[in-house]
């Protein structure tokens, strides 16, 4: 032992000189090009343990190792990478892909910045005020829109825009982020009309979802035509009663749910029926009115699975609500075990929220922060980047007066009124170790490109988490070489899933499990169950059965069925027949219809009467189809005739 002291000492002496001069330690090295430079493998014994496990940079620079469960908070406050200057008085915030949405309440304008590099945000559409339409009021470029914007939604290239002091809701083309373009006018301050002083707006397929802070009103409009949105819900001019000062929505499959900052309460309404939203929880069993009770002056919502978050402005809390029973939607965390007011401190007036997984991002306008909620367990959000380590106040410092967030990926978006900013923030809590090419180490990127499949040549142990990230290619839609299997588990999210484009299935079939027949879908949208090509806009190869969920029909009772159809020609004289085959098993024949084209447009049943008397009959024999023509000039009309026959069978 003594004997290698002394070499490893005197090799570290050796290495002294050069270290000094270059300011770079080689450890089995003459030439080190790093601080510290170890030709060899690196052992870190306080790392040690079972298995192989990956290595991560905690904030003070110390290395980790990464937490599987993810079950330790640490390393989770939000990091501001770059800054940008909006117009004047931002006051939301939508982001799609690479292009952040603002709206500028200041000087109208709505302006689309290239966020690809969250670190340098770069304004699109204009770079002075003449060049994308300008601004009213002066301040940074955009394009000019209609008094008072309050809300921004987007989805695909259509934004939705709503203003308040105009009560409209203005839809553009962004498909060239650069020039946003007015679909549902001509003038700056055109648009479809709203109910008054719109606050806040969202989209879910065709719809668009506006609530009115002014006529305390939920309206949904369908934009299937972005050129011409029509207000579904016009039962009421202004469309479905809320209650007091409706100030922010989210959506969730066919549920919305909204804050009223002036009744302090959260609403769930039901709009399967576009035209007849319900809702769900009133004050009294079957009521239009009334709602579950929140915290002081709620401004922001958010959903995710059977949970819904508030933000209260005039509380200071964040509540999380449990709605999987829609009508009593819980408290969560309240003050007290069992209580139904309270919640989990936020700053000094939370103005927005936006999630991320299990976690929730609150900016509050007064103390100018951004701050960070574990909420894997709703019960107890736990703030993961206070002042002070283990505190629950604090957060990470935003631009002045921060009135809203959005979330992609692994950035949060926080628009600042006060300070006419956009600031990204980096929000993933994790910082793994990469490899350079000259086996350096440094912080891995935010995207990892790994070799070959990207999943690694192995068999996989835990499940695939995109957690919000999209599963693409560089080259186009991505290509399973064998069948994808769910098993018995279900494809579902906590809203409608999108798939931002078509499902093609070329020439294959959805099947189920171990099947090789199911749904095919033919480039003229004809389906087809059970036939890889159908004949119509829905081909079944076997039995239908349709059963009435309201009538709770008893088992049994109602058959699975097809139908046979066969043509013949009617006897050319009176009183005489013709018989069919059909081939079918008779105690399942459920139904025979015929009609017989009697020339001049009619066409006839069986037992159908003229000149007093019957034209033809109809019945089965065994497994015959019998037609008779009737007797003398009755059935003059129907003689040499063709008959069309369906037959209803059962399985």
């Amino acid at each position: 032992m003594k004997n290698l002291s002394f070499l490893l000492g005197a090799a570290l002496a050796l290495a002294i000189p050069t270290a000094a001069l270059a300011q770079n330690v080689g450890v089995g090295t003459t030439a080190p090009t790093q601080k510290l430079d170890v030709n060899g493998n690196l052992r870190v014994r306080g790392l040690s343990g079972e298995g192989a496990r990956l290595p991560q940079v905690l904030p003070d620079g110390t290395l980790g190792l990464l937490d599987n469960a993810d079950s330790s908070p640490t390393g989770t406050a939000p990091n501001q990478l770059g800054s940008a200057a909006t117009g004047q008085g931002p006051v939301a915030v939508a982001v799609n892909g690479a292009t952040a949405y603002v709206v500028n309440n200041g000087n109208n304008t709505l302006q689309t910045f290239d966020v690809s590099n969250p670190a340098n945000p770069v304004l699109l559409n204009g770079t002075s005020p003449g060049a994308g339409g300008g601004g009213l009021n002066g301040g940074t470029a955009g394009t000019l829109i209609g008094a008072g914007p309050s809300g921004v939604a987007v989805r695909g290239t259509t934004a939705y825009v709503v203003d308040a002091d105009d009560d409209i809701l203005q839809v553009f083309n962004v498909g060239n982020p650069a020039q946003p373009t007015l679909l549902n006018g001509a003038a700056r301050d055109a648009g479809t009309r709203t109910g008054s002083s719109p606050s806040a707006v969202a989209v879910s397929g065709t719809l668009v979802y506006v609530v009115n802070n002014g006529s305390n009103t939920l309206q949904l409009f369908d934009v299937s035509n972005p050129a011409s949105p029509t207000l579904v819900n016009n039962a009421s001019p202004m469309g479905t009663r809320t209650d007091s000062r409706p100030a922010a929505l989210a959506v969730s499959g066919s549920t919305v749910y909204v804050v009223n900052n002036g009744s302090n309460t959260l609403q769930l309404f039901d709009v399967s029926n576009p035209a007849a939203p319900r809702l769900l929880n009133p004050a009294t069993a079957g009521g239009t009115t009334g709602g579950t009770a929140t915290g002081n002056t709620p401004r922001g919502v958010a959903v995710s699975g059977s949970t819904v978050y508030v933000v209260n402005d005039g509380g200071r809390t964040l509540q999380a609500f449990d709605v999987s029973n829609p009508a009593a939607p819980r408290l969560l965390n309240p003050a007290t075990a069992g209580g139904t007011t309270g919640g989990t401190a936020t700053g000094n007036r939370p103005a927005g929220i936006a999630l991320n997984g299990s976690r929730a991002y609150v900016v509050n306008s007064f103390s100018s922060t951004l701050q960070a909620f574990d909420v894997s367990n709703p019960a107890v959000p736990f703030l993961l980047n206070p002042t002070t380590a283990g505190g629950t106040t604090g957060g990470t410092a935003t631009g002045q007066e921060p009135r809203a967030v959005a979330v992609s990926g692994t950035t949060a978006y926080v628009v600042n009124y006060a300070a006419n900013t956009l600031q990204p923030f980096r929000i993933n809590s994790l910082r793994a170790l990469g490899l350079l090419a000259d086996g350096s180490l440094a912080v891995a990127d935010d995207i990892i490109t790994l070799p070959g499949d990207n999943l690694g040549s192995h068999t996989a142990t835990r499940p695939l988490n995109l957690n919000g990230f999209a599963l693409t290619s560089s080259s186009g839609p991505v290509t399973l070489t064998a069948d994808l299997s769910l098993g018995s588990r279900l494809l579902r999210g906590t809203s409608a899933v999108n798939l931002g484009s078509n499902l093609n299935l070329g020439t294959n079939q959805l099947v189920g499990n171990g099947g090789s027949q199911g749904l095919s879908i033919d480039n003229a949208g004809n389906a087809g169950l059970g036939t890889g090509t159908p004949n119509a806009k829905l081909d079944v190869n076997g039995y239908l059965r349709v059963a009435g969920a309201s009538d709770a029909p008893a088992a049994g009772t109602v058959p699975s069925v097809a139908f046979l159809k066969l043509t013949a020609t009617m006897p050319t004289t009176a009183g005489t027949q013709i018989v069919l085959d059909h081939g079918l098993t008779v105690s399942k024949i459920l139904g025979l219809q015929v009609l017989v084209d009697c020339g001049n447009g009619n066409h006839s049943p069986p037992s159908f009467t003229d000149n007093a008397g019957e034209l033809y009959y109809a019945y089965l024999n065994n497994g015959r189809v019998v037609l008779r023509a009737g007797a003398g000039s009755t059935s003059t009309s129907v003689l040499g005739k063709t008959a069309r026959i369906l037959i209803t069978y059962e399985q």
